[in-house]
C-alpha cells in the first residue's frame, strides 16, 4: 500500500506508518505528521506539532485549537496568518462560534466564493437545517460527481429534523461508499430517530469494537461517543474520557454519567472553566452544580445552577421549548419559588410522560402547593432505579401519601426503606417526618406505630440518627421525645377508641403491645388505665392482650 492509498482509504496510522519509510525532507515529514496527528483525532498533539514547525503555519495551529473549541485564540492567530480561503473560513467559523458581529459579514464571504467556501458555509448553517440542505442541493446540482456531497445533505437533513429523509439520502450513499464512518455514523442517528436506541445499536453493529480507543479519528470518535449515547451510558466510563476534546458533547456526557453515579464533584471537576454557550452546557454544568451544591449544602453552588437554568429558560430560543420550561422550573425550585415553577410544569407534563425528572420536579412543585394527592400521583410514576432507592424520594413520597390520607402507603415507604439500608440516619430521619405527619393528619394510630418504633430503635441503640433528629433526651440519654410523642398518639387513639370510631376498632391490644415495649414510667400506669377502660367497656377489644 503507498501513502495516497492510505489517505484514500483514511488509514492515518497506516499512513503514519508509511511516511517513515517515504523519500521526504525531516521538515517535510514533520509537516505530514503534524496533518495526520489532527485528521486522527489528536488536535492537541497536532497543535504542538505545527508550532514545532516554527513561523508560517500560523492557519494550521488556528484550525487545531478551533477544533480544540478555543476559539478566541485560534481567531487571534488565524488573523496573523496570510491572506487566503483558508483564513477566511477559518474567521467566519471563529466569528460564528464566539457570536461576532462579523460573523453575517464573514457567511457572505463564504456564499460567493468556491466550493471549500460553500461547503464551510454549510457547515456554519448546519444549525438551522432548512438553509444548510439548500446550500447543499445547489452543490449537488452543480457537481453532481462529488458523492460526498450527498453524504454531507443527508447530515444537514438530519439536522433539520427531517429524519426519514435523511435515512434514505445517507442509505443510497453507504451502497456506493459502505466502508464510510461518516455515513453508518448519520445512518445509526436516524435509526435512533426513527426506530429507537435498539435500532441505532443495530444499524451500527460491531462497528464501534472495531474501532481502537478514542476512535482513530473523528468519524470514529463519533461512532464510538453515539454508541454510549445509544446505549444509554453503558461502558461510558471506559469509553468517553479519551474522547474528551475529541467530540464535543463528551465531556457533557461523561460529567452527566459521573452525575448519575452519584459522583456531582468529579462531574464539576470536568467541567471547570467552562464557559457554557449552549443550551446543552448551561444545563449539564446547572445539573452538576445542583447536585453537589445540595449534597454538601453550599448556596453558592445552588444558585449557579439557578442561574445556568435561568439562562436556558429565558433564552428568546428555548423560553417556550419543553427543555426551556423545565429549566426555568428547575431555577424556581432552586430559589424557593414553588409557585413559579407549577404552572410551567404543568404546561409540559402531557408531552414529558415517562420523564423521571419531570415527574420528580412536578411532585415537589405539587406538593410546595399543597397538593399532596395529585405529588403522590406524579411521584410513583418514577421508574429509575437509582432515584427509587434514593432518601429524598422515599421522604417526600412518604410524606405526600400521609399527606393525602393514605397512611398504609407511606408506611409502606418506610418499611421498603428499611429494609434495603436498616435503621440508617435517612431511614431513622424518614420515621421522625413520617410521625409528625399522621399527627398532623390525624391518623394517630400510624403516628404512634412511628413513635414506637422510633422508641425501640433509641433502646436498642440503633438510631444513629437520633441527635440529628432532635430526640436525644435532654439529660440521661433515655428517650425523651419518642415517648412524648408515642404516649400522645397512644392517648388520642384511645380517644377514638373510646368515641367509637371505627378506624380505631380492635386497636387496643396493639395500643397495649406498644406500652408494654416502653421502659418509660408513665407506660404502666396509661396501661393499666386503658385495660381498666376496655374491661368495663368492651372487653371485647382486649383481644388477647394480657390483663
Amino acid at each position: 500500500m503507498d501513502l495516497q492509498a492510505a489517505l484514500q482509504r483514511r488509514d492515518f496510522a497506516a499512513c503514519g506508518a508509511l511516511l517513515q519509510a517515504s523519500p521526504l525532507t525531516a521538515d517535510g515529514a514533520a509537516q505530514w505528521r503534524a496533518w495526520l496527528l489532527l485528521h486522527g483525532g489528536d488536535a492537541a498533539g497536532a497543535a504542538a506539532a505545527f508550532a514545532a514547525l516554527g513561523a508560517g503555519f500560523e492557519l494550521h495551529r488556528a484550525g487545531c485549537l478551533f477544533v480544540l473549541h478555543r476559539y478566541r485564540e485560534a481567531q487571534e492567530l488565524a488573523l496573523q496568518g496570510p491572506d487566503c480561503a483558508l483564513k477566511t473560513r477559518l474567521l467566519a467559523h471563529c466569528a460564528a462560534a464566539l457570536h461576532d458581529s462579523e460573523a453575517e459579514q464573514w457567511g457572505a464571504m463564504l456564499a460567493a466564493g468556491k466550493l471549500d467556501d460553500r461547503l464551510s458555509l454549510a457547515a456554519l448553517l448546519c444549525e438551522w437545517g432548512g438553509e444548510a440542505v439548500m446550500c447543499c442541493t445547489a452543490l449537488v446540482e452543480e457537481f453532481p460527481d462529488l458523492h460526498a456531497l450527498r453524504a454531507y445533505r443527508a447530515l444537514c437533513t438530519y439536522m433539520a429534523d427531517d429524519w426519514e429523509r435523511s435515512q434514505a439520502e445517507v442509505a443510497e450513499y453507504q451502497r456506493e461508499h459502505p466502508d464510510s464512518i461518516l455515513a453508518a455514523n448519520i445512518a445509526a442517528c436516524c435509526a435512533f430517530r426513527t426506530g429507537g436506541p435498539a435500532a441505532a445499536l443495530q444499524c451500527l453493529g460491531g462497528l464501534p469494537a472495531q474501532l481502537p480507543p478514542g476512535g482513530g479519528s473523528p468519524g470514529g470518535a463519533l461512532v464510538q461517543h453515539n454508541a454510549v449515547v445509544f446505549a444509554d451510558g453503558a461502558g461510558g466510563m471506559q469509553v468517553l474520557p479519551p474522547l474528551v476534546g475529541v467530540v464535543p458533547e463528551a465531556r457533557l456526557n461523561l460529567a452527566l454519567l459521573h452525575c448519575r453515579r452519584g459522583e456531582p464533584a468529579r462531574a464539576l471537576d470536568l467541567l471547570r472553566g467552562l464557559e457554557p454557550a449552549t443550551a446543552l452546557e448551561h444545563i449539564c454544568k446547572g445539573v452538576a452544580a445542583a447536585l453537589q451544591g445540595q449534597a454538601v449544602g453550599s448556596a453558592a453552588l445552588v444558585r449557579e445552577a439557578a442561574e445556568c437554568f435561568s439562562a436556558v429558560g429565558s433564552s428568546p430560543s428555548e423560553q417556550d421549548s419543553v427543555p426551556g420550561r423545565q429549566c426555568l422550573a428547575s431555577a424556581a425550585l432552586l430559589g424557593s419559588r414553588p409557585e413559579e415553577a407549577l404552572p410551567l410544569l404543568e404546561s409540559i407534563a402531557e408531552v414529558c410522560q415517562g420523564d423521571d425528572a419531570l415527574s420528580w420536579n412536578l411532585g415537589m412543585a405539587r406538593a410546595a402547593a399543597g397538593l399532596w394527592a395529585e405529588a403522590a400521583e406524579v411521584l410513583q410514576q418514577v421508574q429509575s432505579p437509582q432515584l427509587l432507592e434514593s432518601p429524598a424520594y422515599s421522604s417526600w413520597l412518604a410524606r405526600c401519601l400521609a399527606r393525602s390520607g393514605q397512611p398504609q402507603d407511606a408506611w409502606g415507604v418506610y418499611v421498603a426503606a428499611q429494609q434495603r439500608s436498616g435503621p440508617s440516619p435517612a431511614v431513622v430521619e424518614l420515621l421522625h417526618l413520617l410521625a409528625s405527619d399522621f399527627w398532623a393528619e390525624g391518623a394517630f394510630l400510624w403516628a404512634a406505630r412511628a413513635y414506637s418504633a422510633l422508641e425501640f430503635m433509641q433502646q436498642q441503640g440503633l438510631a444513629v440518627a437520633a441527635a440529628a433528629v432532635g430526640m436525644m433526651a435532654t439529660g440521661g440519654g433515655s428517650a425523651g421525645s419518642a415517648w412524648e410523642g408515642k404516649r400522645a398518639a397512644v392517648a388520642a387513639t384511645f380517644r377514638e377508641v373510646t368515641q367509637g370510631r371505627a378506624e380505631a376498632a380492635g386497636c387496643v391490644p396493639e395500643l397495649l403491645g406498644m406500652l408494654r415495649g416502653s421502659a418509660h414510667p408513665q407506660a404502666h400506669a396509661m396501661a393499666g388505665a386503658i385495660r381498666k377502660w376496655a374491661a368495663e367497656h368492651a372487653p371485647e377489644a382486649l383481644g388477647g392482650a394480657a390483663a
